[in-house]
């Protein structure tokens, strides 16, 4: 739990403003982020719909009672994401994997400069929403050269994925005409879909 930018009534001691808000928010059994700004409390995370349902986050609910009434705090406003909403979920989803094209150089057969980033942001992703499964495809043909390049930047995409903490069960490499028909129409040398239980 976070408290920042904190701004703060003249007539209050600043210390006391920021200790009782930080209070507040070690309560919290959601990571969130509370700022406080000129008497406004702004309460902002991804949490479970459970922490709404049970009146502890969002408008009325415990935190926002005992936020208002330490002194010098005159409104609480919230910015919650919901874990496992869908629709949000697929969108970020969308908004992940729509970058730049996954091509390798064919020179030097580096990988591009992308792929590192987009696989950060993958795991990232899949650590916020359990149950996840992410599928790794590569483009290759029939010819034996090609297949064993596409065949090694797979491994590496893979040993990447587990090098940064993902657990191998959740990993799956597919066959490039199994992946979602949308993806099939970016020109890739790798291609990723993440896949929501």
């Amino acid at each position: 739990m976070v408290v920042t930018d904190i701004s703060y009534d003249v007539n209050r001691d600043p210390g006391s403003v920021r200790d009782d808000v930080a209070a507040i928010a070690l309560t919290v059994d959601h990571p969130v982020t509370m700022v406080v700004d000129e008497g406004i409390v702004t309460v902002a995370g991804i949490v479970p719909k459970s922490a709404i349902d049970t009146g502890e986050l969002g408008s009325s609910g415990t935190v926002e009672n005992r936020l208002l009434d330490v002194v010098g705090v005159e409104e609480v406003r919230f910015d919650l994401t919901l874990q496992g909403d869908p629709m949000q979920l697929q969108s970020r989803i969308r908004l992940l994997l729509t970058g730049s094209p996954l091509v390798y150089d064919p020179e030097t057969g580096a990988p591009p400069p992308e792929l590192a980033t987009t696989l950060e942001a993958v795991v990232a992703l899949m650590a916020e929403e359990p149950g996840l499964t992410i599928q790794i495809a590569v483009r290759g043909d029939d010819n034996e050269e090609t297949l064993v390049v596409a065949e090694q930047r797979r491994d590496e995409v893979v040993a990447h994925l587990v090098a940064a903490g993902l657990e191998p069960a959740f990993i799956q490499t597919v066959l490039v005409d199994t992946l979602d028909v949308s993806l099939l129409e970016i020109e890739s040398d790798v291609l990723i879909a993440v896949i929501a239980p």
